[in-house]
């Protein structure tokens, strides 16, 4: 295994099924996570930038629109 450290299919599947099992059982709570999705039509068109920022546009990048190019 430590000269061939690739991850097969029946491994991966072991893996998350004990994370599963951690996350359900032993005494924790078995809320499901809850993720919070913003779209793009509620993002601003240009990223919020502070005063101190030294590049503008970097400062919350994430808050800008994000734009996909199709060729």
């Amino acid at each position: 295994m430590a000269t061939n450290p690739r991850i097969n299919s029946q491994m991966a599947a072991g893996i998350r099924m004990a994370k599963l099992k951690r996350m359900e059982g032993d005494g924790g709570s078995s809320v499901p996570k809850v993720y919070h999705t913003v779209d793009n039509d509620e993002r601003p068109d240009t990223a919020f930038t502070t005063e101190r920022a030294k590049k503008t546009g970097k400062a919350n990048a994430c808050s800008g629109k994000i734009f996909v190019t199709i060729p």
